[in-house]
């Protein structure tokens, strides 16, 4: 922390709160944080690799993907949506009650 004082002091940034882009590197993958969440392969990972051989995994796998698209859902949101609606017994439900 000492380090960091004396460099302000002297009116230098430090490297580790230079935030700006070097050689113009970006990394794509980081902006793509919300439709990542939201694809099919994020939501089938979720699954034992076996079930993929499931006639009704695909579709059921697409269902899953446009509900959280159509949602916008974010991996918190689908936590918090599990915490709200989880019942007696550690039953997770989405049924209206």
């Amino acid at each position: 922390m000492n380090q960091f004082n004396n460099q302000f002091k002297k009116g230098i940034l430090p490297p580790q709160l230079n935030y700006t882009l070097e050689n113009n590197i970006l990394d794509y993958s980081k902006l793509q944080y919300n439709s990542r969440y939201q694809s099919y392969e994020f939501y089938a990972g979720k699954f034992p690799p076996q079930w993929k051989d499931e006639k009704l995994f695909e579709p059921i796998i697409q269902m899953i993907t446009n509900k959280a698209k159509l949602n916008n859902m974010s991996p918190l949101d689908e936590l918090n949506n599990i915490l709200n609606n989880n019942i007696d017994n550690n039953v997770i439900s989405n049924s209206p009650q």
